[in-house]
């Protein structure tokens, strides 16, 4: 049997005012073609469906018509709620559309129960905190990996068969977790659970942290299937592909082919101006790393690159500036400007009358 494990889709996120709804609706509309070209059947998305508990009607609409063209094709899904959705947005209609073999869950009570299809336990455990483990089954856990065990412990898995756990959550193994920059997890607190928990499963499929990583063997992160920021520049994007019978695992990987590419141009403002014009068409972190600060940089920037997200600055060297003139400048000048100055130097844009009231309002705030 062939299953795909992807998660971390976070539909209608947007990077620096740039809605990526476009860029994700072409890598589901793409999953679907991989899937039917390599001949596999079974689906995990291992929670964050959405970017935020209140989607857009674009985004739910993107997402449903995934949903739609799995069930044409005849793609058995298996889909849990992450931390950034809301549980009774991505429930509703479950048992509905469960009679089209795509399985949603979003409540912890129903994760204990496995989902049997083709010969495989799926167990879908949607992310909840300890304190709603708690609530829930009527318990008193003051750590996050014993609300856990718990609610492992009340699946009685069948050893004998295959069990597979589909889970949105932090887990710790012996290595250390590599983020790839753009997740909220809460590292070092109760809400960490030990991958121990998961040893009864034949493969566990892991959410929340968007770097694909493997915490063990059968214990693995798929990674967000896009880059969300600028560190997940620095490596590949992949599908998880396993290939499971009772006795044996095989994971491969294949690279997901974006809309656009996402890269980081670095070097002096000229050469990343002048040298990458192949990279037209990509989003692009810009970081400078030598010459001197550039005025109306975003703008300039936006003229070669249109989907520029943002420009840092990483000189060696201090550039040689008169302080004394600057401070005097600063000086004479109100909070407001100083801001709005700064804002148009970094983006290129004025501030639009709502950002403008928001500003006002944090200032006299400050008063």
């Amino acid at each position: 049997m062939k299953i795909l494990h992807i998660s971390d889709l976070h539909i209608g996120k947007k990077i620096s005012g740039y809605s990526l709804l476009e860029d994700q609706k072409y890598f589901l509309d793409n999953t679907i073609k991989f899937m039917k070209d390599k001949g596999i059947s079974h689906l995990i998305v291992s929670g964050d469906i959405y970017d935020v508990s209140l989607p857009s009607g674009e985004a739910i609409s993107i997402f449903n018509d995934f949903l739609n063209q799995l069930s044409n094709e005849g793609i058995k899904a298996f889909i849990i709620s992450g931390n950034h959705d809301s549980k009774d947005r991505v429930g509703y209609g479950s048992k509905l559309i469960a009679k089209s073999n795509i399985y949603i869950n979003s409540d912890i009570k129903e994760a204990i129960k496995p989902i049997c299809v083709d010969g495989i336990n799926y167990y879908l455990i949607p992310y909840a905190s300890a304190s709603e483990i708690n609530t829930v089954f009527n318990q008193s856990f003051k750590t996050y990996d014993e609300a856990f065990a718990y609610v492992i412990s009340l699946m009685n898995i069948d050893k004998s068969k295959i069990n597979i756990a589909v889970s949105h959550q932090l887990v710790l193994g012996k290595n250390q977790i590599l983020l790839g920059g753009s997740e909220e997890p809460i590292i070092g607190t109760i809400q960490n659970i030990s991958a121990d928990v998961f040893k009864d499963f034949t493969y566990t499929a892991l959410g929340h942290i968007h770097r694909p990583q493997n915490i063990s063997d059968r214990i693995r992160y798929s990674g967000s299937p896009l880059p969300y920021h600028i560190d997940e520049t620095k490596y590949k994007k992949n599908y998880i592909i396993l290939d499971i019978t009772k006795d044996t695992l095989s994971i491969s990987l294949e690279e997901i082919v974006p809309k656009r590419r996402t890269v980081e141009l670095k070097g002096s403002f000229d050469d990343i101006i002048n040298n990458h014009k192949d990279e037209g068409n990509s989003y692009v972190y810009a970081t400078i790393t030598e010459g001197s600060r550039v005025d109306n940089a975003m703008a300039i920037l936006k003229n070669t690159y249109p989907y520029a997200i943002s420009i840092r600055y990483l000189m060696n060297e201090v550039e040689g500036i008169d302080i004394t003139k600057k401070i005097s400048d600063i000086e004479n000048k109100n909070p407001f400007d100083l801001f709005s100055e700064f804002y148009f130097k970094q983006t290129g844009n004025e501030l639009n009358s709502y950002q403008i009231d928001i500003v006002n309002q944090l200032l006299k705030e400050e008063e």
